[in-house]
């Protein structure tokens, strides 16, 4: 069977401890602060670090740091880093890949 099973999908492989097909975490800081003209004020800031697979999931991980799970709001994925705008709310939460430890 080659590693698959009846559905073509990859069975998981352990090697002792560690599975081979577990994703890696990296670590991502984000900062949720204020927006004046749309633009990052920095008039207040709430800022943290989480560890997670890539940007979206970082930022959904964020969300739920902050208690914003259940907003709506646009989410755009720029270079470097990604960020989540709320509707009806003057603010912004990015994320970015960080070399801190969290």
């Amino acid at each position: 069977m080659n590693g698959l099973d009846y559905n073509g999908m990859m069975n998981k492989i352990y090697l002792g401890d560690k599975a081979m097909n577990k994703p890696t975490l990296k670590n991502y800081s984000y900062e949720y602060t204020d927006t004046y003209a749309g633009e990052r004020n920095y008039c207040w800031c709430q800022k943290g670090y989480v560890k997670a697979r890539n940007k979206k999931h970082a930022m959904r991980l964020a969300r739920a740091e902050l208690g914003m799970t259940g907003f709506k709001g646009d989410y755009s994925e720029l270079t470097g880093f990604a960020e989540w705008r709320p509707h009806g709310c003057c603010t912004i939460l990015t994320v970015e890949w960080s070399e801190v430890e969290s």
